[in-house]
């Protein structure tokens, strides 16, 4: 199913004099990968947005433009309709969440597409398995990592078989071995996708074009461990644990930048 948005005009205040985005055509073709990129504040997430069905229903006018899908007019959907075609990943995971945790909120959005209730327990593991998180089920979402949240996200996305799923910088709180792993799943959905990210390289084997609503293209950055490394230590942790695994020692040196990575869930914001 592709995606051809026609003439797009936005702005957030209906007496601005600027406009957000103007007079845009944009076509997504189907079954394939496509990379938005752009400065901060060009428009993807607005554009995204639009696309998604959620503006101008919840914020902003859309002076002028139409979104299809095919020959379907998205932006005439309800909400129970559209999210056959389209879903949307936000950044913030914390804001699609309405449950406390994902079997809840899984049934919760299958409730509101009219699945009869023999038919959810079969559509809600056979998500969770194709991410391999059955384990958090249960776990109430208050005590998940950032990129736990995500994939519950997604599994959300994965039960409501849209045919079109787009990503407002999703993977932005997972880390790079989850990532890929999200990346591989989605592919292999054979289904159409918009990505807004700054990180290509995450994509490289999987993206099928880049567009850009600025002309600009990321660059990818060269990530380094010893950026810096100052004798003058300003703070150092001694035998902590966190999640059950040990640190017996970790210093930060004054002036430098340090970069604390593993796995989403493995206590990166709970040792901040």
């Amino acid at each position: 199913m592709s995606i051809r948005a026609k003439n797009i005009t936005f702005k957030y205040f209906e007496n601005s004099k600027t406009n957000v985005i103007e007079n845009l055509d944009f076509t997504i073709p189907e079954k394939q990968i496509t990379i938005l990129a752009g400065k901060s504040g060009s428009g993807k997430s607005t554009l995204a947005y639009i696309l998604a069905g959620l503006y101008p229903e919840n914020g902003g006018f859309l002076t002028s433009g139409e979104v299809y899908y095919d020959d379907v007019d998205i932006l005439a959907l309800t909400p129970d309709k559209r999210v056959r075609y389209v879903s949307m990943m936000f950044q913030n995971p914390d804001l699609q969440f309405c449950m406390n945790n994902l079997e809840n909120e899984i049934r919760f959005c299958l409730e509101n597409i009219g699945v009869p209730e023999n038919e959810m327990d079969g559509v809600i593991y056979d998500a969770v398995d194709k991410i391999n998180i059955r384990y958090l089920l249960y776990r109430n979402f208050n005590a998940m990592s950032g990129g736990e949240k995500q994939k519950c996200a997604l599994c959300c996305i994965l039960a409501l078989k849209s045919e079109c799923i787009i990503l407002d910088e999703a993977f932005a709180k997972i880390d790079t071995q989850s990532t890929r792993d999200i990346i591989n799943i989605i592919k292999l959905l054979n289904i159409t996708v918009l990505a807004i990210d700054h990180n290509i390289e995450i994509w490289k084997d999987v993206y099928d074009n880049i567009r850009s609503l600025d002309g600009t293209m990321p660059k990818t950055i060269d990530f380094q461990a010893n950026l810096h490394q100052p004798g003058n230590v300003i703070l150092s942790t001694h035998r902590l644990t966190v999640n059950g695994i040990s640190y017996p020692e970790m210093k930060f040196a004054k002036g430098s930048l340090t970069a604390v990575l593993g796995k989403s869930g493995c206590g990166k914001t709970t040792f901040f």
